[in-house]
């Protein structure tokens, strides 16, 4: 996660806290501790120091969960992108050859399996003999080599197609291979399956006008 998006969740952190600690400080100046009485008001103070513990357990979880992660070995990776893929259903990958997958065999398989199910679309530059395999075990194989152009981005969507589908991105720091996920909100999101319609639309078009008499 960048030095932005920490700073921005240390403020949010921060003031949650501020706002209770202003609360209390209110209420403790025109009622002392020592004039709380009763189960109601005690329930009350209680539930509201529940209540900023749950909020502050909440965005830390959500910061845990949503920044990147970090894996400098191949099999590190491809056990991140197994568990990627299997963990949800219909599957776009954009890749350059998925020379990263076909290297694997656990990763290999369940992109086979994936293939079978009819679950997996793949945006890839040219064909290779993997490719075909996961075209004739089923897959949806978009060729995009044609446009004169190889894009950088390398990306996998999980629940393609819903309103739940999130992203993975890939790409390399300092020989570190860093990995980011994105839900639907975001326009990183936004921009990565802009890209794999794109050239999904490219293709089909492409074909169609190559067919025609």
């Amino acid at each position: 996660m960048s030095v932005e998006k920490k700073l921005t969740l240390f403020i949010r952190l921060v003031s949650v806290a501020a706002t209770y600690a202003s609360f209390y400080s209110l209420y403790f100046t025109f009622r002392p501790i020592s004039q709380i009485d009763g189960i109601w008001e005690t329930s009350l103070l209680c539930l509201t120091i529940l209540l900023c513990c749950i909020t502050i357990f909440v965005d830390a979880r959500a910061y845990l969960i949503q920044r990147p992660k970090a894996y400098k070995k191949p099999s590190d990776v491809n056990a991140y992108m197994r568990s990627w893929l299997s963990a949800r259903g219909r599957a776009l990958v954009f890749s350059r050859d998925l020379s990263w997958a076909e290297n694997d065999h656990a990763t290999k398989q369940l992109m086979i399996t994936k293939s079978k199910q009819r679950e997996l679309i793949v945006v890839a530059e040219h064909k290779a003999p993997f490719t075909d395999k996961l075209r004739s075990s089923g897959a949806k194989v978009i060729y995009y080599e044609g446009i004169g152009y190889v894009p950088k981005s390398r990306f996998t969507i999980t629940d393609f197609g819903k309103s739940d589908a999130r992203v993975a991105i890939g790409g390399k720091i300092n020989g570190v291979h860093i990995i980011e996920e994105h839900a639907t909100s975001s326009v990183v999101f936004n921009l990565a399956q802009d890209l794999a319609q794109s050239l999904i639309q490219w293709e089909q078009q492409f074909v169609s006008q190559s067919t025609a008499p």
